[in-house]
């Protein structure tokens, strides 16, 4: 629901939970070793609550075995997890990405989108845009409405 990478995700820890100005955030190192707050949307703050239960430090996501879940692991969940439920093959950046597609989907600006996903140029969030095969929506349609005053 907030379209972290796995890697992130992984290495996220209790001490990274805060608030900022009325939300829910968490603190991460993305990509390029940059840092970046994200808001968590309520039903990702209750899941976060609900992860960590009683503890007080330490990593946000588990294994099994109580280690820090990694990438490897969280890659044979998420495939174990599609597989069950009929997916067919579901890889970790799927869930990623359908964060993206879904925020285009809704209509959010590309910049918003941009910046949600902390991508650098905007053109890696286009390439993310089913919207761009969707001839109703085209711009010439806006366009031959405008001109002819409707």
């Amino acid at each position: 629901m907030n379209g972290l990478r796995v890697s992130e995700a992984c290495d996220t820890n209790i001490e990274d939970l805060a608030l900022e100005r009325g939300h829910r955030v968490l603190r991460i190192i993305g990509k390029g070793n940059k840092p970046a707050l994200i808001p968590l949307v309520p039903r990702t703050a209750r899941t976060v609550d609900l992860t960590i239960g009683e503890r007080e430090e330490g990593p946000i996501l588990l294994r099994h075995d109580g280690q820090r879940l990694d990438r490897r692991t969280a890659h044979r969940w998420v495939r174990s997890i599609g597989k069950r439920a009929g997916l067919g093959l579901v890889h970790l950046h799927m869930l990623r990405a359908g964060f993206i597609m879904a925020a285009l989907d809704a209509g959010v600006p590309l910049r918003d989108v941009q910046v949600a996903a902390r991508h650098a140029d905007p053109r890696t969030t286009t390439v993310y845009d089913r919207r761009r095969q969707d001839f109703d929506r085209h711009a010439a349609y806006v366009v031959v409405a405008f001109v002819a005053g409707g």
